[in-house]
């Protein structure tokens, strides 16, 4: 007669495969949920998900209001939401532009400001480092109906334009470092 006996061995054997198979789908699913918690998963600074920041532009060459200025952004003040950051834009300059964090103009934003619109204006600047490559969407403002985003710095590499919205931002999606205002 024959035993189908299972011996000491082949148990302890057993044990060790399953115990190396949950061993290895516990190291799966943390790497998985790290992965996912990663900031490049997350849609804008999810962290300052309703801190807008104010930046004027000031003009490289003030005697020629044509000139294209090359502005270098000097931050105006933080505030907990955009309607907070608008009122307090003084009287006696324009907003130009809005970046947003997220896609369809949600998420923290980054609010541009300067004495005149863009009727006989061109303005540009470099991204401030704490906004470079997180612009999702855009706006244009006072008359600034073209409002050029770069992937690069210096005006360089693949743009998009806004006419004057972005809701989206399509190719340069998070990829913006430098930015153009004008009208036509």
């Amino acid at each position: 007669m024959t035993s189908s006996l299972v011996g000491p061995t082949s148990v302890l054997q057993g044990r060790r495969a399953v115990a190396l198979t949950a061993l290895v789908l516990l190291f799966i699913v943390t790497a998985w949920m790290t992965a996912m918690a990663s900031p490049a998963y997350a849609e804008g600074p999810e962290t300052e998900a309703s801190t807008t920041c104010v930046y004027f532009l000031e003009p490289v060459n003030p005697a020629s209001p044509t000139s294209a200025f090359g502005g270098v952004p000097t931050p105006k003040g933080c505030y907990t939401n955009i309607e907070t950051a608008k009122a307090a834009v003084p009287a006696a300059t324009v907003i130009i532009g809005e970046d947003f964090g997220h896609t369809t103009y949600g998420g923290a934003a980054l609010v541009w400001t300067a004495e005149h619109g863009c009727v006989g204006f061109t303005y540009s600047s470099g991204m401030p480092a704490e906004w470079n490559n997180r612009v999702r969407s855009a706006k244009g403002q006072s008359n600034c109906n073209r409002y050029r985003h770069f992937d690069g710095p210096n005006y360089g590499g693949a743009f998009k334009d806004c006419l004057p919205k972005c809701e989206s931002m399509g190719a340069v999606e998070a990829l913006t470092s430098s930015e153009k205002w004008f009208n036509n």
